[in-house]
């Protein structure tokens, strides 16, 4: 081959290869992706073939930045190795989050986002922020934006917004809440942020740090700062350099403490109560201020236990050996307050009077205690200095139900609980052989079964007197100071009386415990003491409230009284009660430590609600609300009057005592017994009206003063000298006796309204007719429901009319023969009886008289008129009626009302009859219309049969 073809296929082929390398090098879209790559394609069917299209994927990031290099012989970049370039992937490096949310904007001019600036934009980045954690996990959700800031999680290098960065945080959920510590703020669960915690990898919610170093003592190698590790430090607790030893105990000289009774306890230590004082850890003045404040202290959830703690291989290091460890014994209650059982108690003082039978109470409380336990250290001129509380917050409920009997006996109980309790981490450095155990925050407390026994009661004996016996039940665990350790007996004897608008009572009691030991606290049998004062502000006028007070305190009674102040618990209390409705009462308190017996707090608040149970059958004044002023609040009444003096007790200073109506200040409802003020005595005062100067004979008058007839009205002025004015409101200033002020025909003496003339048949009071349907009340058997005269002032049919000294019954008692069974067809004749009885309660006294014929042995018929007459007393009492009001006597055959010799006359002359009067055997009772029988089927039967 000549030189000449050589020459042109050379020149040939390198046109050739010149031609292929241009039609590889073309780039129409000048994207640095060639089109012979992108032809033939439209990734993003826009319409546009990707070899024209700038951006092929529309993912908002040019071509030109995808392709990795600006080199049209290299291939486009495919990061995440999935065989689709770049350019045509949306989601590149495959983390979940779309290239066009990376990018950072929607402007396809802009070069896309590089946010941690390493090279790589976030659209090719796997974690786009150098957090350590991929963006395949912090942007499951790219929109998410954990604290707020505007930065998306996969973005923010601190994604919780806890100020440590997500690269020292990672993925790892340490207090196992379901929250990656990098989003948790918390992370170790202990309720301090991650960026405060001094040891944000351990569950520590104290925060100690006793070199103030900043690490925490849980998870700083050397604790006291003294640049020796805990691990080789004889007192890893107290500075010391020079660790000595000087007894090879290991223990240092530095931290080893008096333990004379190898407890683990320093003996210079102490237990007590709170109290707030001038040292230590103490509330304050802030318990004034909160006294009669309610408030229920939020729970805080308790977190699981902190697993990761063994990860860490700094770890805080106990002593040697030689120091014993510390005991505590937490098998004692520390609570002090209890809620009295019913109603009638001032806040935790029980009172004395047992409520109407059935009359169910129940009540629910909700309280919050300061620091009612603490260490304290003794200092040198025997002031104790507070360490820190072994029972610092404490939260409690608790129910209360009572249910009373036959009105003298109440039985009920008490199930108090802890909802939450807390207190700071104890230990070596508070003068402890060890550190103390978390203290446990909820359990049951003792069940306290009550039976309150009455005794004596106000309206018989001036005030109400019971025995109340109590049981105190185990039920929770023996530590935390929930409850005691075995069963406690604690009878207390009460006492209780209203003055008024004022009620007192007192407590005293004696609580048999099994004994235990806390340091210096001995906790043994004791003896208990609360007396309650209250105040009505409805009876001066004011809101249905009732302000309340008790002090109640203890001391041991294995000891003198008072001799150990640890022992002595005592604590003020007031309170406010609503009286808002008659079965409901809410309340709320507070008290204040006086002396710091254990139990006693710095400062407690409380508050709830009681509730009660009046049902319409038992309570005669359904349709209004009974006044609870202590006087027959177990009625369900509102008692206007208490004394009936005719003065309401809202005027009345002496509601529980009558005015004496002697014509001296009358009308402040209080007896005068001294008119003058001279010292001596009305009834022993010869001029009641004119004061005795000091130094006289005692008579009561001045001595120049002449009263011949006493009265103290000066002769010059007594128009009958020689007859004593009898003082009855009746122009009592002219010296002589009103025989009959009202001139109604009764004599004052004996008249019950002496200034209003009244029917003797009504005492000498007018008769009033409260119903208005025309019947007066004396003789109405329904004074406050309006009915007819046919119906003796009822609605309904009555089987009784009372007459002026006799209930005539309009039906005959029928008993068994020759028995005292009343026979069932009676009942209801027998209800109508004790309905018009309970209706007239000035009906003071009812004879039951029992009768028969001559038929059979007298002294049978007189023994079974007695049966029969008092089974028919004891029928009324079933129905309520008081014993004391009724009488049964038996007169066999001896007062007939017709002749026995007839078949009639014999059953007229069996009988029963209800005579109204005092029972004297002088007055001859009068016949009904129709006695008291055995069925008359039987009545010739012997012995009046």
């Amino acid at each position: 081959m000549n030189r000449g073809l050589e020459l042109a296929l050379a020149v040939a082929c390198a046109l050739t290869w010149v031609g292929a390398s241009t039609a590889f090098a073309q780039d129409a879209d000048e994207d640095t992706i060639a089109d012979v790559e992108e032809a033939g394609v439209d990734t993003d069917m826009d319409g546009t073939p990707d070899d024209l299209d700038t951006d092929s994927d529309g993912d908002g990031i040019l071509d030109l930045h995808e392709a990795g290099d600006d080199d049209l012989e290299t291939p486009a970049v495919d990061t995440d190795m999935d065989g689709l370039p770049d350019f045509r992937d949306l989601d590149s490096d495959d983390d979940g989050i779309p290239d066009a949310v990376e990018a950072g904007d929607d402007d396809p001019d802009s070069a896309p986002v590089d946010t941690d600036l390493d090279g790589d934009p976030d659209f090719v980045d796997t974690d786009s922020d150098d957090d350590g954690i991929p963006d395949a996990e912090e942007g499951a959700d790219p929109t998410r934006d954990t604290d707020g800031d505007g930065v998306p999680d996969y973005l923010d290098d601190d994604a919780d917004g806890d100020g440590i960065p997500d690269f020292d945080e990672s993925a790892f959920d340490l207090d196992g809440d379901g929250i990656p510590d990098y989003l948790d703020p918390d992370s170790d669960g202990d309720g301090v942020n991650d960026g405060e915690d001094s040891c944000r990898l351990i569950f520590t919610r104290e925060q100690r740090d006793q070199d103030g170093d900043g690490q925490g003592d849980e998870c700083d190698d050397d604790i006291d700062g003294d640049e020796v590790p805990n691990a080789d430090d004889v007192c890893p607790f107290v500075p010391d350099r020079g660790q000595a030893d000087t007894d090879g105990d290991g223990v240092g000289d530095a931290c080893s403490f008096p333990d004379g009774n190898e407890d683990g306890w320093d003996d210079g230590l102490g237990v007590a109560g709170g109290v707030c004082s001038a040292s230590g850890r103490d509330a304050g003045g802030t318990a004034l201020a909160l006294l009669f404040v309610f408030f229920l202290l939020a729970l805080r959830r308790r977190p699981g236990a902190a697993a990761l703690v063994a990860l860490f291989s700094v770890a805080a290091a106990s002593p040697a050996a030689a120091q014993e460890p510390a005991v505590e014994r937490q098998d004692f209650s520390v609570e002090r307050f209890r809620l009295a059982t019913d109603r009638g108690g001032i806040l935790d003082a029980e009172w004395a009077a047992v409520p109407g039978h059935l009359r169910i109470q129940g009540a629910l409380y909700f309280g919050y205690a300061d620091d009612p336990l603490t260490l304290y250290r003794h200092g040198d001129e025997g002031e104790h200095d507070r360490v820190a509380p072994l029972v610092d917050h404490r939260t409690t409920a608790s129910a209360v139900f009572a249910l009373p009997l036959f009105d003298v006996l109440s039985v009920g109980f008490e199930l108090p609980l802890v909802l939450y309790q807390s207190r700071p981490a104890l230990g070596v450095t508070d003068g402890l052989g060890s550190d103390l155990g978390e203290l446990g925050t909820t359990g049951l407390g003792d069940l306290r079964l009550v039976a309150k026994v009455q005794l004596l009661n106000t309206e018989r004996h001036g005030l109400d007197l019971a025995l109340m016996p109590t049981f105190r039940v185990p039920l929770g665990d023996t530590d935390s100071y929930f409850r005691d350790r075995d069963f406690v007996f604690a009878p207390e004897l009460l006492v209780s009386r209203a003055f008024g608008a004022f009620r007192l009572t007192a407590n005293l009691g004696y609580a048999v415990k099994e004994a235990t030991q806390l340091v210096n606290l001995e906790v043994d049998d004791e003896v208990s003491f609360r007396v309650g004062l209250a105040g009505r502000l409805a009876e001066i006028g004011g809101p249905p409230i009732e302000i309340q007070a008790t002090l109640a305190m203890a001391f041991s009674a294995s000891r003198e009284a008072f001799d150990n102040g640890n022992q002595t618990p005592m604590e003020l209390r007031g309170g406010l009660t609503w009286d808002a409705h008659e079965l409901v009462a809410p309340f709320v308190g507070g008290g204040v430590g006086l002396v710091r017996g254990f139990g006693t707090p710095d400062w407690r608040v409380f508050g709830g609600v009681r509730v009660g149970l009046i049902t319409a059958d038992d309570d005669p004044c359904a349709g209004e609300e009974e006044d609870i002023d202590g006087f027959e609040d177990d009625d369900g009444c509102l008692d206007a009057d208490n004394d009936e003096d005719g003065i309401e007790d809202v005027r009345d200073d002496c509601p529980d005592e009558p005015e004496d109506y002697d014509g001296f200040e009358d009308e402040d409802g209080c007896r005068d017994l001294d008119d003058d003020g001279d010292g001596v005595l009305d009834v022993d005062d010869r001029c009641p009206r004119i004061p005795e100067p000091p130094g006289g004979n005692g008579d009561g008058c001045p001595s120049e003063v002449i009263d011949t007839d006493r009265d103290g009205i000066a002769d010059g002025d007594d128009q009958c000298v020689d007859q004593p004015e009898d003082v009855d409101g009746d122009r009592d200033e002219d010296g002589c006796p009103d025989i009959d002020a009202d001139e109604d025909g009764i004599a004052d003496t004996v008249d019950r309204c002496p200034n209003e003339a009244g029917p003797a048949e009504n005492g000498g009071c007018p008769d009033t007719d409260r119903d208005g349907d025309g019947v007066i009340d004396r003789l109405d058997n329904c004074p406050d429901e309006a009915g007819t005269a046919e119906r003796q002032g009822c609605q309904a049919v009555q089987r009784v009319r009372i007459e002026r000294d006799q209930l005539v019954i309009t039906d005959r008692v029928y008993f068994a023969t020759d028995s005292d069974r009343i026979q069932r067809r009676s009942n209801s004749l027998l209800d109508n009886v004790a309905q018009v009885l309970e209706r007239h309660p000035e009906i003071e006294h009812v004879r039951v008289e029992g009768h028969t014929d001559t038929s059979g042995d007298h002294d049978h018929n007189v023994d079974l008129s007695q049966r029969r007459a008092q089974a028919v007393v004891a029928y009324l009492v079933s129905k309520g009626l008081a014993a004391e009001r009724l009488e049964a006597r038996g007169y066999g055959p001896d007062r007939p009302v017709e002749s026995n010799d007839t078949r009639e006359g014999r059953a007229a002359n069996r009988r029963v009859e209800f005579h109204i009067g005092d029972g004297s055997a002088a007055e001859e009772p009068q016949t009904s219309e129709a006695g008291g029988a055995e069925d008359p089927q039987t009545s010739e039967a012997p012995g009046g049969e």
